[in-house]
Formats: C-alpha cells, structure tokens, sequence
C-alpha cells in the first residue's frame, strides 16, 4: 500500500480527534493560546492573531507534555520544519530549503532576543549541543519567513526566538535525568527564586554523554576499512548553563555550552573507523536596560560579548590535519518606541557590532594551509510603523540597513496588511526581504592543495517573499491555519569549480525560485485530550535550470495526539511522514512513516515534590530511512537514527 494514502489518512484521523464533540464536557479554550503575548514578530509584545507574519507559539506546557529535550525536538514537530543529521552536525530545513552542510546558517536563533548564530560560517546549533535545558523555557516562537527588517542577517526562513522562564515563573527546582540505549545518560535541572527586593534569578543547566550506535556505510566496505562498519565513532558529550538575573529595569543574561562529537563517516576522504572529532564552544553575556518614559514610550539599550570557538581534528593515515576557527565579537543596540496615537506605534533603532577576532587556521605537522582573519564591523538602523487603519485592520511597514564594512551595504523592507473580517478569522497578506551576509570561510579561503582560492568580491545572499495566511478559529477549542508563500533567491552563495584553471571558490552563482502551502491543525477533544495535524507540499528549484534543489521533501505530514488513560498515566503518539529527498549526487532517498510513543506518569507527593516519570520509544517500528549528506562525504545520504528508548524521571520541589 503506498504510503500517501496512508498518511494522508492520518491526517485527516488526526483532524477528527481534534475536532471538539457536540456534547463533551467544556475543554480548555485555545483564548489563551490565540491571545498570548509574543514578542518576535514586531519587536513587542502582541498577540499572535495580531502579529504580522506566520507564527507558532510552542510553550511551556507543550514542551513538558510533549516531552521535547532539545530545540530539534520541538521543531520536528512543527509545520514545514524538517532535519538532517550528517552524524557530525544536526541542521535544521525549513520551507523547502535546507542546503547540505549548511548547518542553519539561513535561520536565525535568539535567546530572549540576543542572537546565537556565529559569524565565521553564520552556523548556530539546534541540538543538544545548543546546550539550553529546556526545562527553563516559557515558550519559543518561530516566526516564518524573512526577518532581515528586524534582525539583519540569517533571518531567510525564520527567526525562532527562545524566552527563557523568570526566577518567579520557575519558583523553586526541578531536576531531570535519563538513560537511554546506546549509551544514553542524560541530566538536566533548572532553578529560580523571585526576593522580596526586587532581584529575580533564573539557572538552568544540562548534561549529556552517549556511545552512539555503529553504522554500516557500503561505500567504504572493504577488508582494510572493517567492512565499511563504523564502530564506537558516533559518541557525542556535550554540557550548557544559561542564567538570567533582573532587578528593576536591569537584565543581564549569559549562555555557555561545549560539545565535542566523534565523526563516524570519514567524512573529507580521512581514515574510516578512524578517531576525527569536533569541538565547539561557545559563550555569550548580555546585559539590557528598559526603561518606560512616559505612558506610550519606551527605551531599551543592550550591550553583548559574543565568544565561539570551533576545533576539527581529521586524521589521514592516523596523522591529525586540523582545523581551528575563533569568533570574538561585541554589540550594542539602541531602541526607542512610542506611541503617536492610539491607533500609531512607531519602532526606531540603531545597532553596531565589531567582530575583531573572526579567524580560520587549518594546518597538520608538516605545513600551515590557511591561517587568516577577517575583523569587520557592521553599523545598523531600522525602523518599523504600525498603524490601525480600522478597528479591523492593521498595516505594518518596516525597513533595516546594514552596512557590512567589508560586503558593503544591504537594505531590507517589509509590509503586512492583517484583517479581522470576523471575530474567529483573520488574514494576512505579507512581504518581506532578508539577506545572508558571507562569512569569514566563503570570502577568504584560500587552499593551493585543494585548489580553494578567496572571492573579496562575494555580495551577500538576497530572499524576497510573499505570503497569503488565512486563520480561522473553528470551535472555541479547535484552530486552523492555511498559509500560501513564493520566494525567490538571488546571489545564492555556492562553490564554483572553474574547469579552466582547476579552482574551486565561493560565488553568487544561483537564483532560486520556492513556492508551498501549509495546512495546520490544533485543538482541543476534552480538557486533557489534545492533538495537532499538519501538511506541507513545498518546491524549490534552480530556476536557471529548473532542477530541483537538494535536501528537501515535497509532503510533510506530522500528527499528535496527547491522551489520558487511567489515573495519572498519559499516552502521547507521534506520526512523521516524508516524502524523497534529491541528493547532492542525484539520487533520491526514500520517503518514510516514522511513529513515536511516550508513557508520561505524573504523582505528587508531599515529601518529594511533584515526580514524573516518563518511556518514551522513537521510531518505534524502527524504520530505516536516511537524509542527504553534503559534497565532503562519499555517502550519497546519511542514515537516521533507528529505534531510540529513553527513560526519564523529573523531581519539581
């Protein structure tokens, strides 16, 4: 039986049990959901049927129901989301682009609006090496589609934006610990107190080690090469503290994380089986000022040190060539909004950031290839106005300009129109344009062995979009959301391999065409039972060549449903389907149905608190299927986990 009939019917199974019975007792309201304050979209706080863009609020309580554990988590359940695990790092697709080996560097991560991404490669993680426990977290918001008119570069396909919970949100402790098969061990915990003068600590940190699996990869199967099965190279440790401290109109927050993973696919031709790793660390302390002046104006000044460092270790014929990358950078950023008139707000703001250490070295024991620095400076102004034209219907206009001191000068618009024809629907109609800056590796890698030569003269990568959204809140307990996009890319950055000369080097040599609909679904059956559905049918193409991009699945089905059984005992269930991905070698790999099912038992207990234990058992049928890996591997895709047990127990005081 194919397999699109199959998941096209849960679909529609999943929409039935979201779908409120006539008759069943009263369920929670979505009110609260709809009408919950987010920040990201525009900057200040507004509810998501106001905010001008297509957002997805995931909170607390979705996390600790849905037992996420790190941001992939929450993201593979999203709408239009999808991941790739090169077995070195996890990167995350969104909306029909997810380039091999780009590791997210065309989506932007904030904590509490300070970003993550760094700028050597313009990277940022998404895993568990992103290293923030996610029992700290009130909510995250993904806001889809361009964002450069708020946040400058990375913001091309989205801007997900994590608020961390206030020592008076967490109010007391929680810690977390599992164990999982291959090796799995896992630990997390969080902590926050609210004092009667006024200061509010929140401290959240996680841990995690695992052997990892052994992977068979038939391109290396020969006697020398251990019959292509990698073993014991798939290990990963990784560790994360984030704090957060206010007092009055002061807040200063701080993030830390280290990770350092064995490479099991001899990636880059080095030895298989052999003993190549990555290390990443990375660091980052913010501090922002508020202030309210006056009833209908605000100020807010932030200052921030932003710290990444980055070491490979590839071994050739059990010799180590090495790689090192550092980025060191500051920023401060200014922001004033007011109020003209009751039905006017108007956002002005300023930003600089200096990146004085943005350095790459890549050397073995008997020569130094690359060792090269790029400090730049980028100066920042945008501004945004909202205005109500009727009681029903908003307009949203903004702008940013960037000047990279080394790439030269960007300028970014966008527009909204959101329309309420009726109390449960709402409209909008959005475009947008972003930008994705160089980084230091594209513009200024230069490798004779390789034949790797710099390009001062790359301009950085443009996207404009264009979106049509229609909400519609069905029942007090059931919401939908239909969204139709098309974007188009220009000066796509790629590698060019000039057969002339034999070179290789960073150019804007594509222009890419994307267009898809999103269909979601959310509601509510009873006050405890909760479900979501959604589709996705996406395509990307060169339009030069109208081929079809690599690294994307066409159908996106995802399913949920969240169910009480007897007493305290929960029954989750989770369904993921895709369809084929193209891969950098031409092929295609196969589309897959994967199910997840958790156990969640939650007591109280008047000694220890309040105790939950959680089995959870992903992919639990098992099934085989595999994402596509970028040039530097032999495989022409990369096997996904298979069956993954984890069993938790969580203590909140």
């Amino acid at each position: 039986m194919s397999v699109y009939p199959r998941a096209f019917r849960v679909l529609l199974m999943s929409w039935c049990i979201c779908r409120p019975a006539i008759g069943q007792t009263e369920p929670t309201s979505l009110e609260d959901l709809l009408d919950l304050q987010i920040s990201t979209a525009a900057m200040h706080e507004q509810s998501t049927r106001e905010a001008p863009a297509s957002v997805t609020v995931i909170t607390a309580a979705d996390i600790e129901q849905r037992g996420y554990v790190t941001l992939a988590d929450a993201l593979r359940d999203t709408r239009s989301f999808y991941l790739s695990d090169d077995r070195n790092y996890l990167a995350v697709g969104v909306r029909g682009f997810g380039r091999p080996a780009d590791y997210n560097n065309r989506v932007l991560v904030l904590i509490n609006g300070a970003p993550m991404n760094e700028a050597i490669w313009g990277s940022v993680a998404v895993g568990a090496d992103f290293g923030l426990s996610m029992l700290a977290v009130d909510r995250i918001e993904i806001v889809r589609g361009p964002g450069s008119a708020l946040y400058g570069t990375n913001a091309m396909f989205a801007v997900i934006n994590i608020l961390t919970k206030s020592g008076h949100q967490q109010d007391g402790l929680v810690v977390d610990a599992g164990l999982g098969n291959d090796g799995a061990k896992e630990g997390r915990a969080a902590w926050g107190r609210s004092y009667d003068n006024g200061l509010d600590l929140a401290i959240a940190g996680q841990w995690s080690d695992t052997d990892g699996a052994d992977h068979y990869y038939a391109e290396s199967d020969d006697p020398e090469t251990n019959d292509g099965l990698a073993v014991g190279r798939d290990w990963e440790r990784n560790y994360g503290l984030t704090g957060k401290a206010t007092i009055g109109r002061l807040q200063i927050q701080g993030h830390v994380t280290s990770r350092e993973t064995g490479v099991p696919t001899g990636a880059y031709e080095t030895d298989f089986n052999g003993a190549t790793e990555t290390h990443d660390e990375f660091q980052t302390v913010e501090a922002r000022y508020r202030r309210d002046l006056g009833p209908a104006a605000q100020f807010e000044l932030s200052a921030a040190y932003f710290h990444y460092h980055y070491k490979g270790m590839w071994f050739y014929d059990e010799f180590p060539f090495l790689d090192e990358s550092h980025n060191n950078s500051v920023y401060s950023e200014v922001r004033y909004q007011r109020d003209l008139r009751p039905e006017n707000r108007l956002i002005v703001g300023a930003e600089i950031q200096r990146h004085y250490n943005s350095e790459y070295r890549a050397w073995d024991a008997e020569a130094t290839y690359f060792d090269g620095g790029l400090p730049f400076t980028v100066v920042s102004a945008y501004a945004q106005d909202e205005q109500q034209l009727l009681s029903n219907l908003a307009l949203t206009l903004g702008v940013r300009a960037d000047h990279y001191s080394h790439v030269g000068l960007t300028i970014n618009p966008r527009a909204a129109l959101v329309y309420h024809p009726r109390s449960r629907q709402t409209f909008k109609l959005l475009y947008g344009q972003a930008f994705r800056a160089p980084g230091m590796y594209e513009l200024d890698y230069a490798d004779e062995i390789s034949g790797f030569i710099p390009n001062p003269d790359l301009r950085p990568e443009r996207i404009r979009t264009t979106e049509v959204i229609w909400e519609y809140q069905i029942t007090q307990h059931a919401q939908s959301v239909v969204s139709v996009y098309q974007h188009r890319m220009r000066r796509l950055i790629d590698q060019f391999y000039d057969e002339a000369d034999e070179t290789i080097q960073h150019r804007n040599v594509s222009h890419v065409g994307g267009r898809g609909i999103e269909i979601g679904l959310q509601g509510a059956l009873t006050a405890d039972i909760t479900g979501y559905a959604s589709y996705s049918l996406q395509r990307s193409e060169d339009e030069a060549t109208d081929v079809r991009l690599t690294n994307y699945p066409s159908h996106l089905y995802k399913a949920g449903l969240f169910v009480p059984l007897i007493g305290p005992l929960q029954l989750q269930g989770r369904l993921h389907y895709e369809s084929s991905r193209r891969t950098v070698q031409n092929t295609m790999t196969d589309d897959f149905l994967r199910t997840d099912i958790g156990l969640l038992l939650a007591t109280t207990h008047r000694l220890s608190g309040r105790v939950t234990a959680r089995l959870e058992v992903n992919n639990v049928f098992d099934v085989d299927y595999s994402a596509p890996g970028g040039v530097e591997l032999a495989q022409a895709a990369i096997q996904q986990d298979g069956r993954q047990v984890f069993l938790r127990l969580e203590i909140r005081d």
